[in-house]
C-alpha cells in the first residue's frame, strides 16, 4: 500500500494539512507514523514556533528522515524501552497539553493497524493522565505553594543519603500485612501511608518517605520516630514539627520553581522524578542509587475484598469511626473497592519499567497481579545484606528559621510585583505583557499555575490564539 502521492506527495502533505483546522498556535505537534516525512516542511513553515514529534509504527523504516524531527519515537526490539505514552509525558509539559496538536497520517494507520491501535491508545493513556494531573493541580495547587512556602522555611537538617545495601520499601498495600522485613536484613524505607502498619509490627524504618501534598497526609506522621530522616519533595504535607526537628532529604524534581524556592534557602536537593504514586518515585529513587536490589512489600496495586491498605491506617481508622450500623464499615469497605481505576493505572506504568529492572526490582509475595519485568520473590530467600547506607548533613553557612523566612518573603515579593506589573499595563498589551513575563522569569509560570491553574491555561490560550484574543 503506497502511504504517498506517487505524483506530487509534497501538495499532498500541504493539502492535507490545510484540512486541519486549529483554533490556536501549537507549543506541540505529534505525528503518528508520517511515513517519509513530507510533512514536516510544510509543519515547520505553517507553525515555525513548535517542537514536532514523530511517533514511528515500525524499528527500522524511514530511518533517512528521522533528523528532520524534534524528536522520535521507535517500538524497540529490546526490553525497557520507554512507552509512547511515557516518552511524551517526558517531553511535554502537562500544561502545555491543551496547545499540543496530534496528527494521524491515515495510509500509515491503515498499513499497520495494530500498531497505530497500540500508539492512540497509550495517546488517549497520557491524555487520561495529564487529565488527572490538571485535575489534581487546579483543587491542590494553593496548598503546594503553601506547603512549598512552608517547607523552605522548616527545614533544618538538610540531608544527604549515600545508600549501597539491599532496600526494602514498605508500601502500603495489604501484604505488607504479611511482609514485616527483619531488622538488620536491609535498609528499610517506609512511604508515610506504611509508618503506621510498621510501627505497629515493631520495626524501625531507617528512612521515611513522602510525596502527598493534600491536608490528609499529615495524620500518617502520628506513629513516626523523631529520630528517623525523612525524604520529601517541597510541594508534600510534612507536620511543622517533623520537619522542623529531624533530618531531611529534600527532593527536587526539576521544576524551575523548585529551584527558585531551594536557591532561597540554600539547598540543592536530591534528584526524583515525579510520578502519581508515592512508590513510583521512591521506587526511582534507590534504582537510580544503588547497585543492590530493591525489594517492595505492599505493592499491590489492585482492589480486594477486604482492607484497602495495610492496617493500621489512618483513612481505615477514620471510615470505622463513623460507620454506623446503616452505614457499616464492611460496606464502606465494599464501597471503596469498587473504584480500582488509579491502582490499574499505577500497575500499567510499573509494568512498562521493562528489563531495565529485571533483576534489580523486586516485589514480595503474594503477588496480586502480573507487573511486567517486575519478579517476586520469596522473603525467606532473601539473604541479609552486608552492605552499608549512611547519611551526611549538607552545610548551609548561618541558616536559620528567621533567615530563611525572610529570603522567601522577599522572593514572593519579587512574584508579587512581576504579575502586578502585567495587571498595570493597558488591558491591549496585558496578553503581551503576560506571555514576556513567563518567558523573561523563572518560575513564575508554576507559581501562576499554583495560585489559579485554570485561569493561567485561559491565559495561556490567548497568548496562543489564531483570533483576536478576548
Amino acid at each position: 500500500m503506497a502511504l504517498h502521492s506517487r505524483y506530487d506527495p509534497a501538495r499532498e502533505a500541504e493539502r492535507y494539512l490545510d484540512s486541519v483546522a486549529t483554533a490556536f498556535d501549537p507549543l506541540f505537534i505529534v505525528v503518528a507514523e508520517p511515513g517519509e516525512s513530507w510533512l514536516i516542511e510544510p509543519l515547520r513553515r505553517k507553525f515555525p514556533n513548535a517542537r514536532i514529534i514523530a511517533l514511528r509504527y515500525t524499528i527500522d523504516e524511514f530511518l533517512d528522515s528521522d533528523d528532520s524531527w524534534d524528536a522520535v519515537w521507535r517500538p524497540q526490539s529490546a526490553e525497557g524501552s520507554l512507552s509512547v505514552a511515557d516518552f511524551l509525558f517526558s517531553l511535554i509539559p502537562d500544561e502545555t497539553l491543551p496547545f499540543t496538536l496530534f496528527l494521524p497520517w491515515r495510509p500509515s494507520d491503515r498499513q499497520w493497524p495494530e500498531q497505530s491501535a497500540s500508539v492512540w491508545t497509550s495517546i488517549a493513556s497520557l491524555i487520561r493522565r495529564q487529565q488527572d494531573v490538571m485535575y489534581t493541580r487546579n483543587a491542590f495547587g494553593k496548598r503546594w505553594l503553601s506547603n512549598m512556602v512552608k517547607n523552605s522555611v522548616l527545614v533544618e537538617n538538610p540531608t544527604r543519603l549515600v545508600v549501597d545495601r539491599s532496600v526494602f520499601l514498605a508500601l502500603a498495600g495489604p501484604t505488607l500485612e504479611l511482609n514485616a522485613p527483619e531488622r538488620g536484613k536491609y535498609f528499610v524505607c517506609a512511604v508515610s501511608s506504611a509508618i503506621a502498619a510498621l510501627a505497629a509490627r515493631g520495626v524501625q524504618s531507617d528512612l521515611y518517605f513522602a510525596t502527598d501534598g493534600g491536608y490528609w497526609a499529615n495524620p500518617l506522621f502520628r506513629d513516626a520516630n523523631p529520630e528517623t530522616p525523612i525524604a520529601f519533595p517541597l510541594e508534600a504535607a510534612i507536620p511543622s514539627n517533623v520537619a522542623a526537628r529531624g533530618r531531611s532529604i529534600v527532593l527536587n524534581y526539576g521544576s524551575d520553581l523548585e529551584g527558585v524556592f531551594l536557591s532561597a534557602v540554600g539547598v540543592s536537593g536530591e534528584n526524583a522524578r515525579r510520578n502519581g504514586t508515592v512508590a513510583g518515585t521512591a521506587a526511582l529513587f534507590f534504582l537510580e542509587r544503588t547497585s543492590c536490589p530493591v525489594y517492595a512489600s505492599g505493592l499491590d496495586l489492585s482492589v480486594t475484598k477486604s482492607f484497602t491498605h495495610a492496617r493500621p491506617h489512618e483513612s481505615l481508622i477514620l471510615a470505622d469511626s463513623i460507620s454506623t450500623r446503616l452505614d457499616p464499615f464492611c460496606g464502606k469497605l465494599a464501597e471503596r473497592n469498587l473504584d480500582g481505576g488509579a491502582l490499574d493505572a499505577y500497575a500499567q506504568w510499573f509494568s512498562t519499567l521493562g528489563g531495565s529492572v529485571r533483576g534489580r526490582f523486586f516485589r514480595l509475595e503474594p503477588a496480586t497481579r502480573a507487573l511486567g519485568a517486575i519478579e517476586t520473590v520469596r522473603e525467606e530467600d532473601i539473604s541479609r545484606d552486608v552492605g552499608s547506607a549512611a547519611f551526611f548533613p549538607i552545610d548551609r553557612k548561618d541558616s536559620t528559621a528567621m533567615r530563611r523566612a525572610k529570603s522567601v518573603a522577599e522572593l514572593l515579593s519579587v512574584f508579587a510585583d512581576r504579575i502586578d506589573s502585567v495587571s498595570r499595563a493597558p488591558r491591549s498589551e496585558r496578553i503581551v505583557a503576560f506571555s514576556s513575563a513567563l518567558a523573561k522569569y523563572v518560575g513564575l509560570a508554576e507559581l501562576a499555575q499554583m495560585v489559579n491553574y485554570t485561569g493561567f491555561l485561559r491565559a495561556m490560550q490567548a497568548t496562543r490564539s489564531r483570533t483576536e484574543p478576548k
